[in-house]
C-alpha cells in the first residue's frame, strides 16, 4: 500500500513537473491552427503539412498514458486562460 502511495505521488510530481511544457505546448498548437484556420486551411491539412519529426512529437506529447494528468490540467488551464 505505501509502494501505491509513492508511485502516485511521484506521478503527481511529475504531471505537475510536465505541465509548463504541455501548457507551452498547447498554448503554440493553438495559435498554429489559429494561423491555419485564417489562410482558410482545415485542421486535418495542419497535421498532413507537418514533418515527420513534429508529428510524432506531438502525437507523444499528447497520447501517451503518462502524460495524462498534465494534458488535463493543461488543457484546463488553457480553456481557464481564453474566457479571462
Amino acid at each position: 500500500m505505501d509502494l501505491l502511495i509513492i508511485l502516485f505521488c511521484v506521478y503527481i510530481a511529475i504531471s505537475l513537473f510536465i505541465l509548463p511544457f504541455q501548457y507551452r505546448l498547447l498554448v503554440s498548437l493553438k495559435a498554429h491552427e489559429n494561423t491555419v484556420r485564417a489562410e482558410g486551411n482545415i485542421q486535418s491539412k495542419m497535421y498532413d503539412d507537418m514533418n515527420a519529426g513534429e508529428f510524432m512529437l506531438h502525437s507523444n506529447a499528447q497520447g501517451n498514458p503518462i502524460f495524462f494528468l498534465s494534458n488535463i490540467l493543461a488543457t484546463l488551464l488553457v480553456k481557464y486562460r481564453e474566457t479571462r
